[in-house]
């Protein structure tokens, strides 16, 4: 994202719906309460009306970049209130101002949005880092630290055995 310009909040619709009725998750764009991200859902489950519609009285499920599930209505939908340009085709974005990352409507490319720390350890890196398990110490290799302990272990087991 280069360049952002700050548009009406009410000017764009919070979220568009696709041809067919169901919600374009590409265009929802609600705050982790978990982690923080602003950005698009990476799964989503919403209820739909007897038409097939996607039904905005409903809450909707969603998982953020970190995958962490939440679930939220309409109403946290946040505006679409600023415009970039898709780094790959040039196309306009409406994006929130404060995303993390934003979807190109018309490339889909997932991008870095207008409020993405750019230094080292970004807010994706330290979400990402908090959302996966602890490492145990090892030498370097986790698959071959796995197979030791496989092996000790089975070795005790034996050494138990053998001395029956």
């Amino acid at each position: 994202m280069t360049t952002m310009d700050l548009i009406p909040a009410d000017a764009v619709p919070r979220f568009q719906t696709r041809p067919d009725g169901g919600l374009d998750i590409d265009t929802v764009y609600t705050r982790c309460p978990q982690c923080g991200i602003v950005a698009t859902s990476t799964g989503v489950d919403y209820a739909i009306t007897a038409g097939g519609d996607f039904d905005p009285g409903e809450p909707v499920e969603l998982a953020c970049p970190a995958f962490h599930h939440y679930r939220v209505t309409v109403a946290d939908f946040l505006p679409r209130d600023a415009s970039c340009f898709c780094v790959r085709c040039g196309s306009p974005i409406v994006v929130p101002a404060t995303a993390d990352q934003v979807v190109c409507l018309t490339c889909r490319l997932y991008q870095d949005g207008p409020a993405r720390p750019t230094d080292a350890v970004s807010h994706f890196e330290a979400a990402d880092a908090l959302s996966r398990p602890p490492k145990l110490p090892s030498n370097g290799d986790p698959l071959e630290d796995d197979q030791a302990r496989r092996t000790r272990s089975a070795g005790t087991r034996q050494e138990g055995l053998d001395a029956s």
